[in-house]
């Protein structure tokens, strides 16, 4: 059984909610030839999906990683987009760390502010343009 199969039955069969990390599954659809980006977002119930996790990543020993240690990647934004054009979830968790998340990463230091507050607003003018844009059916609490 598939990942997005799995989530989409055991959201389903329980009657909870999904917390939909976008970033990760951007990097799956790189790391892992056969993963289907839009596949995956067409199984999932996104009705259920009650927020969305936007992060950055960077690559080490050939593998780009899920470390929250940049600004959040353009296809990222797309799906983003096309996820809140689906459905307006309740809340958007817009993620960085650096080096507290893993050895490997780089250390962010207080020239990343002026990234962050970018990924922020730019997170920010997408949800506001998806609300008054359109009227989209969601079970979020």
């Amino acid at each position: 059984m598939r990942e997005a199969e799995f989530l989409a039955r055991l959201v389903q069969r329980s009657g909870t909610f999904l917390h939909l990390d976008l970033h990760n599954i951007y990097a799956n659809s790189i790391n892992l030839p056969s993963f289907d980006l839009a596949d995956y977002l067409d199984t999932l119930p996104l009705e259920r999906v009650i927020s969305v996790h936007l992060a950055g990543g960077s690559w080490a020993d050939g593998l780009y990683h899920d470390w929250h240690d940049a600004a959040v990647p353009e296809p990222v934004w797309d799906l983003y987009e096309d996820l809140l054009s689906r459905t307006l979830p309740s809340a958007i968790v817009l993620e960085y760390q650096g080096q507290a998340h893993h050895a490997l990463t780089r250390i962010m230091d207080a020239n990343d502010e002026s990234m962050i507050v970018k990924d922020v607003k730019r997170a920010q003018a997408i949800w506001q343009r998806a609300v008054s844009g359109q009227q989209v059916v969601s079970d979020g609490c």
